[in-house]
């Protein structure tokens, strides 16, 4: 049986009732009447929902959604100042008259019981909303719709201004994942959007239960775990539903979009602890979080990317132990955080762009990874996903040793 550690669940027409459409129809057309004195207001509402989509459709792991998103948006509607200025502008709209958009939102009576029975069991519970609004805005959404995030001890809140990666794309459950760290086939998705909220989940290789009122059902053979209504659901987890899921897995191509989502973690990682934390050696591992940094931006190595130098570069990362990094070890601090991230980004990039042109073929195709062994090309990666893990641990354990006071220098 799967073991169940966390539970996603989209916001609008999930958590709370909205009438998703409705309601973000109304928020770009009072969006647009506040910006009126840049741009008329149909135009500012078009701009900004084309601006989200290229912003969300545009890979970079490094940089908050919502930077890329009010960078798209400046230059859109061509506006005359800094990106900053931008920024206050939409945080006076949702000061101001966002919260005239209160009475399209709903209290579900079912939820803030069904939340309180989910912590008391130990589940950790994300709302995976879609960012495309601010966090204020998410904030208040929750606490009109009775969920309000100071009640209730949600791991993860989905906000464009801590996520990298926005639906339907898999990384962006993979990234929730990263961020609450867990494992894909220890979680579930629940939301009532099926290409939002259901396809990228089940991409991942996580449970999904898709909402649905309409007596719908699960089109294009997506392995769903379950579907009904919102009270179903709810019936279904309090009477042990969650204990009886049989395990799923993620192989081959859908891990892709694990290995792509892995530097958004470390992204948020840096702009949580900040380079000094991030370069402070460990007294107990004799190591820094640059420095595993540096260690995955060298294994990353991309001068040959044929399928068997991407099984040797597996076996040898896999293979070498700490204590064989010394003389690499030297040299690290002379890196700074953010220039290993940034080069370890870019090695990355190389190489699940890489993977993503590979055939079909290739991935059934044996390839040597060792020399005791062939694997295919689908295993090689498994196992490149189990390094980064290993090496996430890692840093992990050297920040905890350093916000301890554990530290050699």
């Amino acid at each position: 049986m799967a073991v169940i550690k966390a539970v996603l669940i989209d916001l609008d027409d999930t958590l709370i009732r909205t009438n998703t459409a409705a309601f973000f129809s109304a928020y770009l057309k009072a969006l647009g009447a506040y910006m009126s004195s840049v741009e008329a207001p149909e135009i500012v509402g078009k701009n900004v929902r084309i601006a989200y989509d290229e912003a969300v459709d545009a890979y970079d792991p490094t940089r908050p959604l919502y930077l890329r998103f009010l960078e798209r948006v400046a230059a859109r509607l061509q506006y005359p100042r800094a990106v900053e200025d931008l920024r206050r502008l939409f945080e006076s709209f949702h000061s101001w008259e966002y919260p005239t958009l209160r009475p399209l939102v709903r209290r579900r009576r079912e939820t803030p019981q069904f939340m309180r029975w989910l912590f008391d069991r130990g589940y950790q519970v994300v709302v995976a909303t879609n960012p495309a609004v601010a966090e204020s805005a998410t904030l208040m959404r929750m606490a009109w719709g009775g969920v309000p995030a100071d009640e209730f001890p949600f791991a993860w809140i989905t906000t464009p201004e801590t996520m990298h990666f926005g639906k339907p794309h898999p990384e962006y459950f993979e990234e929730i994942l990263l961020n609450i760290g867990v494992n894909a086939d220890e979680a579930i998705m629940v939301g009532d959007d099926w290409d939002q909220d259901i396809v990228g989940a089940v991409t991942c290789g996580m449970h999904a239960y898709w909402v649905t009122n309409r007596g719908g059902r699960p089109s294009g053979g997506m392995p769903v775990s379950g579907y009904g209504t919102y009270r179903e659901l709810i019936a279904r987890v309090t009477g042990g539903w969650l204990e009886q899921l049989a395990p799923t897995q993620a192989t081959g191509r859908a891990l892709i979009h694990r290995l792509r989502a892995f530097p958004a973690h470390l992204s948020t990682l840096q702009a949580t602890y900040g380079d000094n934390m991030l370069e402070r050696t460990s007294s107990a591992t004799g190591r820094s979080a640059r420095d595993i940094i540096c260690m995955l931006r060298d294994e990353e190595g991309v001068d040959d990317c044929s399928v068997q130098h991407f099984g040797q570069r597996v076996d040898d990362a896999h293979s070498r132990a700490p204590g064989n990094w010394q003389d690499e070890l030297q040299e690290y601090p002379q890196t700074p955080a953010r220039q290993a991230l940034a080069e370890f980004v870019r090695r990355r990039t190389a190489t699940t762009d890489w993977l993503l042109q590979r055939p079909e073929s290739t991935w059934l195709r044996s390839t040597a990874a060792t020399d005791s062994e062939t694997q295919d090309l689908s295993q090689v990666v498994e196992l490149w996903v189990d390094r980064d893990r290993a090496r996430l641990r890692q840093i992990w354990d050297s920040l905890a040793c350093v916000q301890r006071g554990a530290v050699k220098y």
